[in-house]
């Protein structure tokens, strides 16, 4: 041990004469420090184009990995817009519109969100291209160290809020006690992907030009969502309704008037406008014997689902979509008895008007009107 001892001192010694001497490199410890690269926080595969002047990557990114680090609790950054503050800011968040995205999410088996855009500025991120793949495009690799800057989500607030607890709802189930049915939804959301656009640019003011630009494009119109959305029961429920029904049956709109006549000689077919989509699906709806108790979609949709759900029982257990188009056969039904009967209504049935002519002479050629009538039927 003092052999060991005396030659480890010998050695130091050595050491400190050589560097003194200046043998030995000196260590700059500043240059080291800038050296080591501060920990990953966030690694992508991306496609990085351009918005004019503005860099952007495209990159996924798994409804798991959104609600484990990927959101505005975590990794990145949201508040409320603010005049007075000098961060980019968001609209408030809905309680209610992202509950109802995520049980969205948690239930339909093709849970498309669509994109979520975040942003952040140029220095804070490393950029590695790959390989060139089409005309401005190329492969690249996002890399986010600790230390970055948070990137600033700035749209799709709620779908990530809504990932992130669709997620958690199943993060953490018990393989041996967990329903077949959760763990179906965990191995779903596990592999569902979400669209992240990523823009490079640090302003405040152009960031919340790009988010009412973004936002201030055209809703669906309600009448067209009738007939496109089919996760909702009153939805359904009314096209069956207008397919059954003499009377709605090539007279229910759901388009502007000009497209809808240029639809109607594409397919060869005659065309009047006497209700809309969204007319007819709230009478069926009143007439299925929701009522009046329909103060809002919502309300409607969970009244509909009760009738149905006693129909299906009432007839041995239908499916839901058999039990959706026994009701709606039996609504076209009662208001084709109506359409024979009905001053105004008999006579568009008998060729004696035209449905302009009755829109011109009946109250019942009214939206109001025929919601009277339904809740009468």
């Amino acid at each position: 041990m003092n052999y060991i001892a005396i030659n480890k001192s010998k050695v130091e010694a050595a050491a400190q004469d050589a560097a003194t001497e200046g043998l030995l490199p000196k260590i700059d410890l500043e240059q080291l420090k800038k050296d080591v690269k501060p920990s990953i926080t966030l690694e992508k595969i991306g496609t990085r184009t351009f918005a004019g002047k503005m860099e952007k990557i495209v990159f996924t990114a798994t409804i798991r990995e959104i609600g484990e680090r990927l959101n505005f609790q975590k990794l990145l950054a949201r508040t409320d817009f603010d005049t007075e503050s000098t961060q980019a800011g968001n609209r408030d968040i809905s309680e209610p519109h992202w509950k109802k995205i995520k049980e969205f999410v948690d239930n339909d088996e093709r849970p498309y969100l669509g994109m979520i855009v975040v942003a952040m500025p140029r220095e804070d991120a490393e950029i590695q291209l790959l390989q060139q793949v089409d005309d401005g495009a190329y492969l690249a690799k996002l890399t986010i160290r600790a230390g970055a800057a948070n990137p600033v989500l700035l749209e799709g607030q709620h779908r990530n809020l809504a990932a992130l607890y669709s997620w958690a709802g199943v993060r953490d189930l018990d393989e041996e006690t967990a329903s077949e049915e959760d763990l179906e939804r965990r191995d779903r959301l596990g592999k569902t992907s979400i669209v992240v656009e990523m823009l490079f640019e640090h302003e405040r003011d152009v960031l919340s030009t790009i988010f009412v630009n973004m936002g201030s494009t055209k809703p669906i119109g309600k009448d067209l969502i009738a007939v496109m959305d089919k996760s909702q029961i009153q939805n359904r429920l009314g096209t069956v309704v207008t397919n059954k029904s003499d009377l709605l049956r090539r007279r229910t709109t759901y388009l502007s008037s000009k497209a809808g006549r240029q639809l109607a000689d594409k397919r060869g077919r005659d065309y009047e406008a006497l209700y809309s989509a969204g007319n007819v699906v709230d009478a069926s709806a009143i007439i299925a014997g929701v009522g009046v108790r329909d103060r809002s979609p919502q309300q409607r949709e969970d009244l509909l689902k009760k009738i149905i759900i006693e129909k299906k029982r009432a007839r041995n257990g239908m499916t839901e979509t058999d039990a959706i188009d026994a009701l709606g056969t039996q609504i076209a039904a009662q208001l084709d008895y109506a359409y024979k009967t009905l001053p105004g209504w008999a006579e568009i049935s008998t060729g004696k008007l035209t449905v302009d002519e009755f829109k011109d002479t009946y109250v019942h050629g009214t939206a109001a009107g025929l919601k009277v009538i339904a809740i009468v039927l």
